[in-house]
């Protein structure tokens, strides 16, 4: 048995579906502007007490998505006195990665160079991460994704009562860059509504 999630809709938002990369600010000054609001509707099955809600549809974040054409990729060698570090070269603007960030690498013909890596380093010309399987290898297919403030610092939910007059509480678990798990202070009465009522906090850009 599960509880079944209804996808969220947000206040203030264009009343079209959301997407990927969406605006997420609510256009309020200072910490409010990283701010979103909004509610889901979940129906309880009386068994079940945890769940998940989706930011949009499960796949899609609200961040943008950075995407770097690569040009090749460096050996793993120890630089600055940290090992395990390789470096990705490329014509763009390497710049608006971050040093902190989780990037995926793709595309690469020695396997050893795709995966998902932290990065440690970035300069005009390559971004640098902690890889310990990176081989030398020009290759003008790989490519560097990198999804940046598109998952919320915090989430702040209430439930509204169930229709027999009960009241849940609701507790957030773990956030992810596509939504957030939940439990529930008790499984409920079967087939009845509550709507959960949250605020995303983001990052400062």
């Amino acid at each position: 048995m599960s509880i079944t999630v209804g996808l969220p809709t947000y206040f203030g938002q264009p009343l079209a579906a959301p997407a990927g990369g969406q605006i997420f600010s609510n256009n309020g000054p200072g910490p409010l502007g990283r701010t979103l609001m909004g509610q889901a509707k979940l129906t309880l099955d009386g068994t079940a007490s945890t769940g998940t809600i989706v930011f949009i549809d499960g796949t899609q974040t609200f961040g943008k998505t950075i995407i770097l054409q690569l040009q090749q990729a460096t050996a793993a060698a120890t630089i600055g006195g940290v090992a395990n570090q390789t470096q990705y070269y490329s014509t763009n603007a390497d710049g608006q990665v971050k040093v902190g960030d989780s990037v995926v690498v793709a595309g690469f013909t020695n396997s050893g160079n795709n995966g998902t890596f932290t990065v440690t380093a970035v300069t005009s010309s390559y971004v640098q991460v902690t890889n310990s399987g990176g081989v030398a290898e020009i290759n003008p297919a790989g490519t560097l994704s990198d999804v940046q403030n598109g998952t919320p610092v915090a989430v702040y939910a209430t439930l509204s009562t169930e229709s027999s007059g009960a009241y849940l509480g609701i507790e957030p678990n773990v956030i992810s860059s596509t939504g957030w798990s939940f439990v529930l202070s008790g499984a409920g009465t079967s087939a009845h509504t509550v709507l959960v009522n949250f605020i995303y906090v983001f990052p400062g850009i």
